[in-house]
């Protein structure tokens, strides 16, 4: 047998420069076995929905235009985790936003915390406060080019299955207009919050973490001087209308009970008819647990 199988795939592809996403064709096992013990195989992605992810719904804050940001309790949703657990017990979260406002700007979506809990909230899994830093720049944000611009990217995508092939790069600190950022207040009136939450809800934080009850607690009050990461929709009108901030987390390798619940802390603050819309035919929010099913040979 040749090694490169007759040219399917070309002998100048090494194992110690390609990416993941160049391995196709086919191979023999001895070039498999050297791939995969440089992390640069390709590896079935299994997901939890399907490929158009799961909407949250989202509970919207309405303010007067023009107001500084707002001062309300950041709204708590929980959805059983169970399904998404059984798919794969490693893999990562990935939220997607929609510039649903019809005046771009008014399109900051905040998150103060997210949490992987057993379905008791006996157990944190993991928990993320984006109060603290080394949080928020454990996540990632996809570096596309074209949020601001007439460019066609990764932002104008719908589905998650072009998602493992972009490229990812961890959350940068501070505001960039059309971009994942992180703050305390937005600069933005009529949208966004004044603050976030506390750093109790993360699983750093001291006593490995507070676990928050999502059958219980429906809202959080803010923090004061605390941060939380957004949605920065500050741009170009029509070139930010109708896309999709992308971030997601640090792989996660949960314990492989099936009895997980996610929740997510966010705040949607923006004025009536010109600010954030939700709707089943037009989501704000959609979420998706992906990973990667590791081939053995």
């Amino acid at each position: 047998m040749s090694r490169f199988i007759g040219g399917l795939v070309h002998p100048t592809a090494k194992y110690r420069t390609q990416t993941s996403s160049s391995s196709k064709g086919i191979w023999d096992m001895k070039e498999q076995y050297q791939h995969k013990a440089n992390d640069n195989w390709h590896v079935p992605l299994t997901l939890f929905p399907s490929n158009t992810g799961q909407r949250m719904p989202v509970t919207l804050t309405t303010v007067a235009g023009g107001t500084a940001d707002n001062t309300d309790a950041y709204q708590v949703h929980s959805e059983s985790f169970d399904a998404a657990a059984a798919v794969r017990t490693t893999g990562r979260l990935y939220f997607a936003i929609k510039v649903t406002a019809s005046t771009a700007f008014l399109n900051d979506f905040c998150i103060g915390a997210v949490q992987l809990t057993s379905d008791d909230f006996s157990t944190l899994e993991k928990g993320w406060s984006f109060n603290i830093l080394t949080d928020y720049t454990d996540w990632q944000y996809a570096t596309v080019t074209g949020l601001n611009t007439t460019s066609a990217g990764f932002e104008n995508y719908t589905d998650i299955i072009a998602a493992p092939s972009q490229s990812f790069a961890s959350n940068v600190n501070g505001i960039s207009n059309a971009r994942i950022s992180r703050a305390t207040g937005t600069g933005s009136s009529g949208t966004g919050a004044a603050d976030g939450v506390s750093s109790i809800y993360s699983s750093s934080a001291t006593g490995s973490g507070t676990i928050i009850d999502g059958h219980t607690t429906s809202t959080i009050a803010q923090t004061a001087g605390t941060f939380f990461m957004f949605t920065e929709s500050s741009g170009t009108q029509s070139n930010i209308r109708n896309k999709w901030f992308w971030t997601r987390s640090p792989e996660v390798t949960l314990n492989g009970e099936d009895d997980k619940d996610l929740v997510i802390v966010y705040h949607a603050a923006s004025p009536s008819g010109t600010g954030m819309t939700d709707a089943a035919d037009e989501p704000l929010f959609r979420w998706w647990w992906a990973a990667w099913l590791q081939l053995k040979i």
